[in-house]
């Protein structure tokens, strides 16, 4: 399934869907922020042309399932 980099709903259970609306929403999600403060860099100094890499994949995951974890406790 190519999903083309989107994150769609109906892959998700309800769990990780109302988690998802909440961390990834745009005006007050924390996503944004995370992303960049984790992945900016020389290397990268524009957000949106990060490299595709799994160097960054595993800097951002670590910060996504933290704040899963966060949400999960409230």
């Amino acid at each position: 399934m190519n999903l083309d980099g989107v994150l769609i709903g109906e892959l998700l259970n309800k769990i990780g869907f109302n988690f998802a609306m909440e961390y990834f929403e745009f005006d007050n999600g924390e996503y944004i922020n995370d992303y960049e403060e984790t992945l900016s860099s020389e290397d990268n100094p524009d957000i949106f042309r990060v490299k595709n890499n799994w160097e960054y994949y595993h800097k951002i995951t670590k910060i996504i399932d933290k704040r899963f974890e966060k949400w999960n406790k409230k």
